[in-house]
């Protein structure tokens, strides 16, 4: 039983430093380029509400959208992207639709979420 509560203490930690670690992205974001959250998720929501319901996409999808359509700045860290999944997420635009292997060159084929449009 100890063991367990153990593993269980260490995935709430990771929850709570990813959190974490997305918040203080999105700051610095924000910092390096004054109302980037906001710009960036006005500009995800029109690029969603465009897809057909039923449309999978990643995040890195849609950034790669906004870098080679330059929508906006380049935040210093990819990471500042993982807010508008969850924020979309919550409010009914997409939901999780699984896991595959990233395809850009810097994540090294790490896995993370498919999204799919409601």
């Amino acid at each position: 039983m100890l063991l367990q509560r153990t593993i269980l203490d260490e995935i709430e930690e990771a929850h709570r430093l990813a959190e974490k670690g997305l918040h203080e992205a999105v700051a610095h974001a924000n910092a390096e380029h004054p109302g980037w959250k906001e710009r960036c998720w006005k500009i995800f929501v029109e690029w969603v509400t465009n897809k057909p319901p039923g449309y999978h996409f990643m995040i890195e999808d849609f950034r790669l959208y906004v870098a080679c359509h330059k929508k906006i700045e380049k935040p210093p860290s990819l990471r500042s992207f993982g807010f508008l999944s969850k924020r979309a997420n919550e409010l009914g635009l997409i939901q999780h639709a699984g896991i595959e292997k990233t395809k850009n060159k810097t994540a090294h084929g790490a896995n993370a979420s498919v999204w799919c449009v409601i």
